[in-house]
């Protein structure tokens, strides 16, 4: 027990006299002025200009010339001439369509073809007779009206007193069964000529009245010749008038009558060529149709995408295959409309090929105007064939992912410093600056523009040699001193 509080006693006086040599220090040190410590910092350069971000917008590689072939007819594959990765040259075949359905419409085609050109040309013939037609009717009125003056003359001088009167009935009968049978035949031609349209109404009246009158003129005129005593003298001259002035009036509708019977028949020749050049077009569509069940390629390239086989049905609404020029490539981009003003028509880009793993340059050679169905523009860059050799063709194939690199300008003629280097404090934005020949911090209130992951754009009282502090910033205040270990001041 006596052991125990000797040992208590003796470890309260060691803490007493550590206490008290503590407080000797303290008072030592008390009239003493501190120096403050100096902040490590490392500082960056400060730099006037525009404000950058390098994009990588993602495409496609395409050909340059890049075909998709689809047939024209919906039918039966029945031959493949090629497969995909073929090389092929402008009008070489690639598969054929089963024809013959076609070879046997395009045989009909020329058989109605055949029987249009025989039907022109009976139409023709038909203009030649009715021309003919014509001119025998004008002479045939010419003889009437001839004969016309002749009975009027004799009418008006008077007969030959030696003239037989039963002889002169017989000659009038004979006239008139003529006539009769003439205006029978004109008759039947302006029936048929009134039911093809070709003349009017009272022209047929016309042609019937003057069929009745040349019939009554018969039956009269079969009369006198009948009589047991001839008819005087007078009667018969008058007779003789009357018919021929009929005569004169049915050969003007014969006339009439040929010359529509012309017309109907040219109209019927132009009918005719008409049908023979539709049926000329038939068969040029037909004989189309027989050459389209070859299908060929339509420029020369590299066959790909060929999706059909033998026996299947080939259709003008399923693409056949595609051909394309993989000598001459191209990157298809999607952009959206505000990153359109970064692309121009001759402007140059790089592009990235990742499967292949290098850099290419190319030209903008097309940008779109109006959007796709994304609300997409597309933009179009041909890859320089003087940076790619025979060995870059083999490895850069349509279809692979490309990346086109550009720069898009944020923020155009600022003071830009690093991200890390902007303090805020609520709504306060600011930046240290190092001087070096004082060796302290000094802090500089700004004007955030904008900020991106490394760099910021700002506006503010700088100059083009100020340091701009991007680490040990957190640590500082204005004036404090500083010491210099990296960054561009080291």
């Amino acid at each position: 027990m006596g052991r125990q509080n000797g040992k208590r006693w003796l470890l309260i006086l060691l803490v007493l006299c550590s206490i008290a040599m503590l407080s000797a220090c303290t008072t030592a040190t008390s009239g003493e002025v501190e120096e403050p410590l100096e902040t490590a910092v490392e500082t960056a350069q400060i730099k006037r200009g525009d404000m950058t971000v390098d994009l990588e917008l993602t495409g496609t590689v395409r050909a340059q010339q890049e075909v998709t072939v689809t047939p024209l007819l919906s039918a039966k594959v029945v031959e493949i001439y090629v497969k995909n990765g073929d090389q092929v040259k402008k009008g070489d075949p690639l598969f054929r369509l089963d024809d013959r359905d076609l070879a046997f419409a395009l045989s009909q085609e020329e058989k109605n073809l055949e029987q249009a050109k025989g039907a022109y040309q009976l139409a023709q013939k038909r203009i030649s007779q009715a021309d003919a037609g014509v001119k025998e009717a004008q002479l045939a009125l010419q003889n009437a009206r001839n004969e016309l003056k002749r009975a009027r003359l004799a009418q008006k001088q008077g007969l030959d007193g030696q003239q037989d009167m039963g002889e002169l009935a017989k000659i009038a009968l004979e006239q008139a069964k003529t006539q009769w049978e003439e205006a029978k035949r004109t008759l039947e031609r302006m029936e048929a000529l009134l039911e093809a349209g070709a003349i009017s109404r009272q022209e047929y009246e016309q042609a019937v009245a003057a069929e009745k009158q040349a019939r009554l003129a018969y039956e009269q005129a079969e009369i006198d010749a009948n009589r047991s005593t001839p008819p005087e003298e007078k009667e018969l001259l008058a007779v003789a008038v009357s018919q021929a002035e009929l005569g004169v009036k049915q050969a003007e509708l014969a006339v009439v009558s040929a010359k529509a019977s012309r017309e109907q028949a040219v109209l019927d020749a132009q009918q005719a060529q008409i049908s023979q050049e539709q049926a000329k077009l038939n068969v040029e569509r037909a004989r189309q149709n027989l050459d389209d069940a070859v299908v060929t390629a339509p420029l020369a390239g590299e066959v790909v995408n060929f999706n059909l086989e033998v026996g299947e049905i080939a259709s003008p609404q399923q693409p056949a295959l595609t051909i394309v020029t993989p000598d001459q490539l191209k990157v298809m981009v999607p952009v959206t409309a505000d990153r359109l003003p970064l692309f121009a028509e001759g402007n140059e880009v790089d592009v990235v090929i990742p499967t292949w793993g290098n850099t290419v340059p190319a030209e903008i050679t097309s940008v779109s105007r109006a959007a796709n169905e994304s609300g997409l523009f597309m933009v179009e860059a041909v890859l320089s064939a003087e940076e790619l050799d025979e060995k870059d063709q083999e490895l850069i194939r349509p279809g692979m992912v490309a990346k086109l690199k550009v720069t898009e300008t944020l923020v155009e003629d600022s003071w830009i410093v690093p991200s890390r280097a902007v303090m805020e404090t609520g709504d306060e934005v600011y930046l240290f600056v190092a001087d070096p020949e004082t060796g302290t911090a000094r802090r500089v209130d700004v004007t955030l523009i904008r900020m991106e992951t490394d760099e910021a754009a700002v506006d503010g009282p700088f100059t083009e040699e100020d340091l701009i502090i991007t680490r040990g910033q957190h640590l500082l205040s204005d004036g404090d001193p500083i010491r210099l270990m990296g960054g561009d001041a080291s």
